[in-house]
């Protein structure tokens, strides 16, 4: 796991259990005297300068979030009451050597240790339960392959299974010395052998892989470049590393020392400023794109028959599918008709686009020209699937005809525009430069470069460059 994720999540519950302390003990000085006037007490102010130290200081001795994901409910309560009793025992003991012990309210120490131990071990099930169902439970968990031999599985599924997190999900293995595909090892379906594991990870969702075998092998050199090549997460088992990887660290996962290596890991905080920026922009322009329902709708439907919205099958990061929104600018037949037209494809690669399509509507013309047509991908980026700057879908059929090099571009979200767009978004015409652009664009990425690319897109849109 991420271990800048890690400290991450870890700081979110401790700041939500300092959230605790605080209410509890103004709460209990409130029970003990009816006001909650702390600055007026120099010794209630006192007990609660001391609660914040030592809590600091435990949670730095004890180190009480440590593998929180697999404690069950009875050892997380047993944990919280550890930290509570040394916490409310050395504050007791520090108020007396003060000399004030005398002048704190008893109450005040039983009500407060009572009512923490209750709100601590409530939030801390809330949370576990809140990114059991967040990750796990919706899908959103890092996607794990592992990739070993038959000898080794069995170790690697029973240490992985025993220090399970929130952050991997262990969705299948991949067996390279003998056929065993279909068969599962410890609840873990057997996805791919020898001969598959290649295409398995460009076609599949894998957000990252565990390797654990002989370095020197062939066969895992080439996995080793394969993984690297589609821009996902590797962590190697360090009892096996012999060989130079690219941006490498060393990370604990499943319980192995790993040296884990990824062409490009944006950090949490990164992602959080990208998903906020995603949300605001994404709120604004589904509103818009409601208002705008309500006008081109009515015209989309009297120009021709059909719905509305255009809803496609797109693939996204990593390989996910997801139902892609746009305003219909076709005929219903047009994707009957697209195999007849593939002669006349103006773009050399895994991409399709031609002039004078003649599946497009005269409402259709306008609304690509002026770029209408996208708005409703303002709902795909609310939903998650994509965001407002990113690499472009491609549709299902161009995915499957994918190389491994090519699914480097689905290594991040998908977005509404992006860098080959706003370099000239009809002027390219070989994908292998579109594959260029975009790798260019996760291997350079910030906040500040989506910022850039959406101010160009706004000159795109009102300059001479037009979505064909």
């Amino acid at each position: 796991m991420n271990p800048r994720a890690n400290k991450l999540y870890r700081t979110y519950i401790a700041i939500i259990e300092f959230a605790i302390l605080t209410a509890v003990y103004f709460l209990c000085i409130y029970l003990r005297t009816g006001s909650i006037a702390l600055f007026q007490s120099s010794v209630f102010l006192l007990g609660y300068f001391l609660l914040v130290v030592l809590r600091v200081v435990l949670i730095k001795i004890l180190d009480p979030y440590k593998d929180m994901s697999h404690r069950g409910h009875y050892r997380e309560f047993r944990n919280v009451l550890k930290i509570s009793t040394f916490e409310v025992a050395l504050l007791i003991v520090s108020l007396y050597m003060l000399g004030k012990g005398k002048e704190f309210s008893r109450t005040v120490f039983i009500v407060f240790y009572l009512l923490e131990i209750v709100f601590d071990w409530i939030v801390r099930y809330w949370y576990k339960e809140y990114f059991n169902t967040k990750h796990k439970g919706n899908g959103t968990s890092q996607k794990l392959l592992v990739i070993t031999t038959s000898d080794k599985i069995g170790a690697i599924l029973k240490s992985m299974n025993e220090n399970d997190d929130w952050f991997y999900d262990v969705f299948g293995c991949a067996i390279l010395d003998k056929e065993m595909t279909g068969q599962t090892i410890a609840g873990v379906p057997v996805v791919a052998g020898h001969s598959t594991v290649r295409q398995y990870v460009i076609q599949n969702v894998v957000d990252a892989v565990f390797l654990d075998g002989n370095m020197k092998n062939d066969d895992f050199q080439k996995l080793i470049n394969l993984v690297s090549d589609i821009g996902s997460m590797l962590y190697i088992n360090l009892a096996n590393f012999g060989m130079e990887l690219t941006n490498e660290r060393i990370i604990r996962i499943g319980g192995f020392t790993t040296l884990a290596s990824s062409r490009r890991e944006i950090s949490p905080i990164q992602n959080i400023a990208k998903r906020a920026m995603d949300i605001a922009g994404g709120l604004v322009g589904s509103i818009f794109t409601v208002l705008l329902t309500i006008i081109l709708g009515l015209i989309i439907k009297i120009d021709s028959p059909g719905p509305i919205f255009f809803k496609q099958e797109r693939v996204g990061r990593n390989g996910r599918r997801f139902k892609m929104f746009k305003y219909r600018s076709m005929y219903i037949d047009a994707e009957a008709r697209k195999a007849e037209l593939m002669k006349q494809n103006k773009m050399s690669g895994l991409m399709f686009k031609m002039d004078n399509d003649p599946r497009i509507t005269k409402v259709g013309k306008f609304i690509r020209k002026t770029s209408l047509d996208e708005f409703p991908q303002f709902f795909n980026v609310l939903l998650g699937d994509m965001s407002l700057v990113g690499t472009r879908p491609p549709t299902v059929g161009e995915f499957q005809q994918y190389e491994s090099h090519h699914k480097k571009r689905l290594s991040m979200k998908p977005g509404l525009t992006g860098l080959w767009q706003v370099s000239g978004r009809s002027d390219i015409t070989d994908f292998e430069e579109v594959v260029e652009l975009d790798s260019q664009y996760i291997d350079s990425w910030d906040i500040g470069m989506d910022l850039k690319i959406l101010v160009k897109t706004v000159g795109v849109l009102f300059g001479d460059r037009h979505a064909s």
